[in-house]
């Protein structure tokens, strides 16, 4: 997928968002994930031809792998892209009820200079959830539904 489909499917994704009535997750919306093919590989190369689910930003700097059940109470590996070397602060938050934060375990991005940066990130409690992220300029922000674990 060319980039600027990409960005024709976030725009009308978030049109989307927008538009959307609430239902049973009262005001919130989630963030809906853009099949696409990501920026690179994880070792700076031509990505794979496979298209896969992922949250991106508008600018497309900032990429989060969807292809995943999102569920309480387990560590979920999580691929993001970011701007080659930069620094990834990740942060969540419950939106629904008082929840502890989420758990965040990512790496300096020193020891992959390149765009790929793996994670581990750990949501204490089931509920919608807020998920940011910030790599210099560069902003990102879902709304995700979280399952209690089994």
């Amino acid at each position: 997928m060319e980039k600027r489909q990409v960005r024709q499917c976030l725009a009308c994704a978030m049109l989307l968002c927008m538009l959307s009535p609430a239902d049973a997750r009262g005001p919130y919306t989630l963030t809906p994930t853009v099949k696409a093919i990501p920026p690179e590989n994880t070792e700076g190369g031509s990505p794979a031809p496979r298209a896969e689910r992922w949250y991106v930003n508008p600018k497309q700097t900032i990429w989060m792998y969807g292809e995943l059940p999102w569920v309480a109470d387990r560590p979920l590996k999580i691929a993001w892209f970011r701007p080659a070397g930069a620094e990834l602060r990740v942060t969540g938050q419950r939106l629904d009820a008082s929840a502890a934060p989420l758990g965040v375990e990512i790496g300096s991005g020193r020891e992959y200079k390149h765009r790929f940066l793996p994670s581990q990130l750990r949501f204490p409690a089931p509920g919608i959830w807020e998920i940011k992220a910030r790599s210099g300029d560069h902003q990102f922000r879902v709304l995700v539904e979280v399952a209690a674990g089994k």
